[in-house]
């Protein structure tokens, strides 16, 4: 079970994401545009699955899958599941169930 995440201060993520600069980022992130945003499957792992969640609940139409372990590139890597979901959506634009998850084969 992942903790909650906390908003980042940011001058904290200035001081972390550009050491020795002391100046404010050029291009700072912005609130989502979610009203232009075509719906989007966001899958992620049981580490960071809740942040993909939380991006997806800001786009309307938009949907997540959890994989029930670690990794990197769940569609690129080829696990049955995902790529099952991720087909389904991007061929049929079919989203996953609420709460869908995947659990790897043993």
């Amino acid at each position: 079970m992942s903790s909650p995440q906390k908003p980042v201060d940011p001058e904290c993520r200035n001081s972390l994401s550009r050491p020795g600069r002391p100046a404010p980022e050029k291009n700072p992130p912005r609130e989502l545009p979610a009203g232009d945003l075509p719906p989007l499957l966001a899958a992620g792992t049981w580490n960071d699955h809740d942040r993909m969640r939380a991006l997806a609940d800001r786009v309307p139409g938009s949907a997540s899958l959890r994989y029930e372990r670690e990794g990197h590139a769940l569609y690129l890597s080829g696990k049955p599941c995902v790529v099952a979901h991720a087909n389904r959506y991007l061929i049929d634009l079919r989203p996953p169930p609420a709460n869908a998850a995947c659990v790897p084969e043993q």
